[in-house]
């Protein structure tokens, strides 16, 4: 959900002695003459592929009636050092802009013997897809491992002011990399570069009327994916949006008093149009906070649906058309939970923040680059609402903004006008103990059919309940058996499920009440014969657990989506006639320790109590965020539970 400074046309707009008299920029790119290169390793590169160079400009340029554009130019020459890099590379994807031009595109392919194959834009094929944006397709036909691919193309977007963009890349290491930003000489634009990039320097061309901030970098490594971590934020790459117009002294900055403007203030022509919708509400004096901020946020959320883009001859961000048919957009909903919220006397504060997978939010940044998303804090109860999702409620947010920084907007009133007065903190990471999934599970053996009986009672509060609960709520019964069998383990798929019963599965208990599963069922999944013995794959009742396995040095830090915890509990009615020989293999525990605190944490223990063994195993992550030098002590508590899910009793006759 973006809501963006809207920027007139007029207030950037050139006068017209300064309006365009060139053509942009990249339509004169020029890429050298055709030249094989071995890179900068040479016979040593043992990388599947390997950019020798790269160049990206974005360019702003007035067109001739003074309207502002905006174009990117995207160059690369790729040396192909064996079969894994010619795959990834010999198909070029070309995405054209809104206009569904591409102003500009070459392309060639340089064998290691210098002969030479050149393509144009006749050369590429249109791929049309149902629902998706139509692309390009060019085929490097007779390219070979050793052989380097070289493109550039360009395409005109959208004129956002804004932007952001990632240099670096996962498949294959830079030799070199040059980004441009190219802009009319009275547009200045702030920039910032991330994760090592260096920051970019201006320079003006009086003759050209245009400015350039530029940068360069050699020898950028490919960052490469790893398990547990989000890899994008760590890219390196370029924040940038509009500063200053010095033709008209204009300054540009965030957006507070438009967010104001378009989220918090009403008429009291749009108040009258929701009289009746508050009505229905049923809402008291006597009602505590939290109790209206639920009311408020359900009733909104399971009567006015959701709908993406846009419906001919209808805003669904005004609360006319919203109410005639019932249907809102993204901006719709926060403007609806927020009159609502002021119309009921609940003090908020509005936070904007961005997908902490995608990048850190940086209060340091002027500007609406991180103002990607919008929350609800209520101060009095300490408590979030997420108005994008109509399935979550009150205390669960999208797991992509916990643990990130945000941009907290309060309101103030001075002179008689009121807004928004900003401020920055840290969106807390969740309470590990409120996000629980926890399992009772009772199994007891038939030895002469070689059979089990188990009940496995499923219990998901917080996070972990965030998909089953609206799952279960909007599922057919037959597809609600599917999910709570679904829900048991997949070794046990190849039993019998006799009996599920689901609880608290309506919007009114979403995170409030836990949802519950309860399973019964049948088999001899889990046993096997060992001469006398019984061999019980106990373990398995906890589920496939996640393992984690680096042979190479770890170097982005470990980070999850929220804080969790699982309570296991198993009791096994032990066979007359048979013992336990191996009850201490039960015993286990890891755990990550940071400044003198447990961080993260398995165990497993047990108890014989006459024909009853009680396991209890416990797990659970304090934090969302692990520094790389952590990992190996991470990976201990996590392999445990995947330790655990491979343990196999014992079952012995007595003597």
């Amino acid at each position: 959900m973006k809501i963006r400074s809207i920027i007139s046309i007029a207030i950037l707009c050139l006068y017209s002695g300064l309006m365009a008299q060139n053509d942009p920029q990249i339509m004169s790119f020029d890429w050298k003459n055709a030249k094989w290169e071995a890179g900068t390793m040479g016979d040593k590169d043992t990388t599947s592929a390997r950019v020798i160079r790269s160049e990206y400009v974005i360019e702003y340029h007035y067109d001739d009636n003074g309207q502002l554009e905006r174009y990117f130019l995207f160059y690369e020459k790729i040396k192909i050092n064996n079969n894994v890099g010619l795959e990834r590379y010999n198909t070029l994807e070309v995405y054209p802009g809104y206009d569904e031009e591409i102003p500009v595109f070459k392309a060639r392919y340089i064998g290691k013997d210098g002969k030479t194959r050149e393509f144009s834009k006749s050369d590429l094929k249109k791929i049309d897809k149902e629902n998706e944006n139509s692309y390009h397709v060019l085929a490097f036909d007779g390219a070979e491992v050793g052989g380097i691919i070289e493109y550039f193309w360009a395409k005109k977007s959208y004129t956002n002011l804004y932007g952001s963009f990632v240099l670096q890349k996962t498949s294959a290491p830079q030799d070199s990399c040059t980004f441009s930003l190219i802009t009319p000489i009275n547009l200045r634009f702030r920039s910032k570069s991330y994760n090592g990039f260096p920051n970019l320097q201006e320079t003006i061309d009086s003759t050209l009327k245009i400015r350039t901030k530029k940068a360069a970098v050699a020898n950028m490594p490919r960052l490469e994916k790893e398990s547990q971590s989000y890899i994008n934020k760590y890219l390196q790459r370029v924040e940038y949006n509009i500063e200053y117009n010095t033709y008209n002294a204009t300054k540009f900055g965030s957006s507070t008093q438009n967010i104001y403007a378009n989220t918090a203030s009403f008429t009291n022509k749009e108040k009258k149009t929701l009289s009746t919708l508050w009505k229905k509400m049923r809402i008291t004096d006597r009602m505590d906070e939290e109790t209206k901020i639920r009311i408020v946020e359900d009733y909104i959320k399971q009567n006015i649906k959701p709908i993406n883009g846009y419906v001919k001859g209808m805003d669904l961000s005004d609360f006319k058309d919203i109410m005639s048919s019932n249907y809102a957009n993204e901006n719709g909903y926060l403007r609806l939970i927020s009159a609502s919220l002021q119309h009921f006397d609940i003090p908020y504060e509005l936070v904007c923040t961005c997908d902490k997978t995608e990048k850190a939010f940086d209060k340091d940044f002027e500007g609406d680059n991180f103002l990607d998303n919008f929350l609800f804090y209520f101060p009095n109860i300490d408590q979030y609402l997420d108005p994008s999702n109509v399935y979550n409620r009150l205390g669960v947010i999208n797991s992509d903004f916990v643990g990130n920084e945000g941009l907290f907007l309060k309101t103030t009133t001075m002179g008689g006008i009121s807004t928004f007065m900003p401020y920055s903190k840290t969106i807390p990471t969740n309470d590990y103990k409120k996000t629980v999934h926890e399992t009772n599970s009772n199994i007891s053996i038939d030895v002469k059919k070689m059979t089990a009986d188990y009940t496995i009672k499923t219990i998901l509060t917080g996070y972990t309940g965030t998909y089953y609960q609206p799952a279960f709520y909007y599922s057919t019964d037959k597809n609600k058996e599917e999910l709570a069998k679904s829900m048991v383990l997949e070794t046990q798929s190849k039993d019998k499920m006799t009996s599920w019963k689901v609880e608290n599965p309506d919007p009114i208990d979403w995170y409030v009440k836990p949802l519950t599963i309860t399973t019964t069922i049948s088999g001899g999944a889990l046993l096997t014969r060992g001469g006398n013995d019984i061999l019980l794959q106990i373990g398995q009742l906890i589920g496939r657990q996640q393992e984690m396995y680096q042979k190479t040095e770890r170097k982005l830090p470990i980070e999850n989506d929220y804080a969790r915890s699982y309570s296991r509990e198993i009791v096994l009615t032990i066979p007359d006639g048979y013992f336990i020989t191996n009850p201490d293999d039960i015993n286990m525990k890891k755990e990550l320790k940071m400044d003198g605190q447990i961080k993260a944490q398995f165990s497993s223990s047990y108890k014989i109590e006459g024909n009853k063994l009680t396991i209890n195993s416990s797990e659970y992550y304090i934090d969302i965020f692990y520094p790389a030098e952590r990992y190996k002590e991470y990976v201990t508590v996590i392999n445990a539970a995947a330790d655990f899910n491979k343990l196999t009793l014992i079952l012995s006759p007595k003597k």
